[in-house]
């Protein structure tokens, strides 16, 4: 009697799981019925929620991360992480991760942001008044590789300015790889030439910035220049 309780309860148990499974992946119980967007701004998210596919009605525990990821990437494309958090009975919450725009981008082709990665994303609707601009020239440009080469080459440099350079910082110019140019705020200009030593010349034009002049050239750090000096604010 006892063996054949066991297996009734057995049974029982498995049954109750068995059931309870199908009514989270399979019925209406535990359906969509609230979608949250969080991570980005109110425009992103508006444009977010019109481009999702219709997930009312849907089962909770079966909606899936490639078509909502594929969704937000096309209207948010600042979007770095997309992740579903499912908070039952009813709320599917998307929670976006935005990538930090460092850089304004502007390439013959238009504008867009770079973040501190190297990544490029946009189109840019408007530059973002308290970035640097990276102008790229035409021959860069035209060449997936090489466009993202001076990318990268900008936010290295960017990332190694002192502070009192970073502040002023107005553009970074990239014409090729070796004529790397930097424009800071009263008409300072600093040629940095190519990446190699950039850590040095960083270091170079951190110590020569008192000396208010308004150009600096640190293309061979051995042997830094400067001329004139800079305009008044």
């Amino acid at each position: 009697m006892k063996r054949v309780r066991w297996v009734v309860g057995v049974f029982g148990a498995i049954a109750l799981i068995t059931g309870f499974i199908l009514i989270i992946w399979f019925s209406a119980v535990f359906d969509v019925r609230t979608v949250k967007v969080t991570g980005l701004g109110p425009s992103s998210t508006q444009a977010v929620r019109e481009a999702l596919p219709d997930l009312t009605g849907q089962p909770l525990s079966r909606v899936t991360k490639e078509p909502i990821e594929q969704a937000v990437r096309a209207v948010a494309p600042e979007a770095a992480s997309v992740t579903l958090q499912r908070s039952w009975p009813h709320t599917l919450v998307i929670s976006v991760r935005p990538r930090i725009a460092v850089l304004n981008v502007r390439t013959p082709a238009g504008g867009q942001w770079a973040d501190a990665e190297g990544v490029v994303f946009g189109p840019m609707n408007r530059p973002k008044h308290n970035l640097p601009l990276l102008i790229i020239g035409a021959r860069q440009s035209r060449v997936d590789g090489d466009r993202q080469l001076a990318v990268l080459e900008a936010t290295t440099v960017l990332a190694a300015l002192p502070p009192a350079a970073r502040q002023r910082l107005d553009s970074i110019s990239i014409s090729r790889p070796d004529q790397i140019t930097l424009r800071l705020s009263r008409g300072v200009s600093v040629l940095w030439g190519d990446l190699a030593e950039t850590q040095r010349k960083a270091t170079i034009l951190q110590a020569l910035l008192p000396q208010k002049a308004a150009r600096y050239d640190l293309s061979v750090p051995s042997v830094p220049t400067t001329a004139g000096q800079e305009k008044r604010s």
